[in-house]
């Protein structure tokens, strides 16, 4: 498993759940 991109897909899904708070 790469650490790296565990990473990578948390930082992607915290942007979205940011993106949809700022839009609300």
């Amino acid at each position: 498993m790469n650490i790296g991109q565990r990473i990578k897909q948390l930082r992607i899904k915290n942007n979205l759940t940011l993106e949809e708070l700022a839009s609300r």
